[in-house]
């Protein structure tokens, strides 16, 4: 016995309304933003440290903030401590090489928000799908 045939449309990602594809690109680059800065940043202290990884995941920002603060509060040449390391190194530096390192990662780490920036306006701006799919995610990738 034969009846009617019932055809079901298959949803593609036409269906998806623009505004969930923005949430959902915007989501993963914030993700990769976090990533990326929680990786660490990679230092010269130069001589016998050579590069050395500094640690900077949220929880270790009080103590580059109060390092930086106190690089410059102090005479350039006098002790600052030590810097300790990813690999559990301390490097023992001066206030103008502490600063150098903070003013350092500072920048590394402005470059990348910077490039997040410039990708959420992308997706802000998109109004189509294939707009939306060429909006390059690589300047966040580790």
């Amino acid at each position: 016995k034969t009846g009617p045939v019932r055809v079901e449309r298959v949803a593609t990602f036409e269906d998806i309304p623009i505004a969930e594809l923005k949430a959902t690109k915007k989501a993963t680059a914030d993700a990769m933003c976090e990533a990326k800065m929680s990786a660490g940043y990679d230092h010269d202290f130069g001589g016998a440290y050579g590069v050395k990884t500094l640690q900077t995941r949220e929880s270790d920002q009080p103590y580059w903030l109060a390092l930086a603060t106190t690089a410059m509060l102090i005479p350039q040449e006098a002790s600052a401590g030590a810097i300790r390391t990813e690999d559990n190194v301390n490097v023992p530096v001066t206030a103008a090489q502490a600063l150098a390192a903070m003013m350092g990662m500072q920048a590394y780490l402005s470059e990348i928000l910077g490039s997040l920036w410039t990708i959420k306006d992308a997706i802000a701006a998109a109004t189509t799908e294939a707009e939306l799919n060429a909006i390059d995610l690589s300047p966040l990738s580790l």
